[in-house]
């Protein structure tokens, strides 16, 4: 696939390629057409042109369908007829139109720009995760402290880096929200706890409790609850010091 960028006039002077792709297998593999979509006021529009109109010069009067098989299509956004079906099929899927339904797409679009775009986009979250490992979570302590939050906190000091960058190189968004959860130490505290068995299940129900009190059935509830009750949370701490 080209990997050069479609520019923004309206005529295309280079080969710029985007697929348009099955998402999965429809009618037994039987491949997926469309003619053209519904506008914003639900008028349709069809890639059909009368010979009064200017797109008939273009593209001539003829219904083009685009066909989606197993195999998918490549478009050519240099040949005005590959970059009107491109646009039709661009313009579905930003308004949600079969077969583009938000709910449950048959067809995705392959964009070498966007695609571009999202690698960038990745190398820059991981690169993020890797600086607040390197700059503020130099110290084992403190690395050893946040990595609770993930249930990494277990193993020698080499151990729980080892995970934390993984997991920094896998999963930078879970990473990264951890990081800014501004809620993180009272998750960090709800690991500890659990671990230390002061926070238990009550037997039989999955409810985790603390004492007689009712905590949530998930870490996420417990944090919830705990954000309600700071005078819990100072109990806590000083129990898991």
């Amino acid at each position: 696939m080209a990997d050069k960028k479609a520019k923004s006039k309206e005529v295309i002077d280079e080969d710029v390629f985007v697929e348009i792709r099955k998402t999965r297998n429809v009618r037994h593999n039987a491949p997926i057409t469309f003619e053209g979509y519904t506008n914003t006021d639900g008028t349709a529009r069809q890639m059909r042109f009368k010979e009064d109109e200017e797109g008939f010069k273009r593209f001539g009067g003829r219904v083009t369908p685009l066909r989606v098989g197993d195999d998918g299509v490549v478009l050519n956004l240099k040949n005005p007829m590959d970059n009107l079906r491109y646009t039709v099929a661009k313009e579905m899927r930003d308004l949600g139109i079969f077969p583009f339904e938000p709910q449950e797409p048959l067809v995705m679009i392959i964009e070498p720009e966007a695609e571009d775009n999202s690698a960038v986009d990745a190398f820059d979250r991981e690169l993020k995760a890797m600086k607040v490992i390197s700059e503020d979570l130099a110290d084992p302590k403190d690395l050893r402290e946040f990595a609770h939050y993930f249930g990494l906190a277990d193993g020698k000091d080499v151990t729980v880096k080892r995970n934390m960058i993984d997991l920094a190189k896998t999963s930078p968004e879970q990473f990264l929200e951890g990081w800014n959860d501004e809620f993180r130490h009272i998750m960090v505290l709800v690991r500890k706890s659990i671990d230390k068995g002061i926070i238990g299940l009550k037997a039989d129900t999955g409810i985790y409790v603390f004492g007689e009190k009712v905590l949530g059935m998930n870490h996420n509830e417990i944090v919830t609850t705990l954000a309600k009750d700071t005078a819990l949370v100072a109990v806590l701490n000083n129990k898991v010091s």
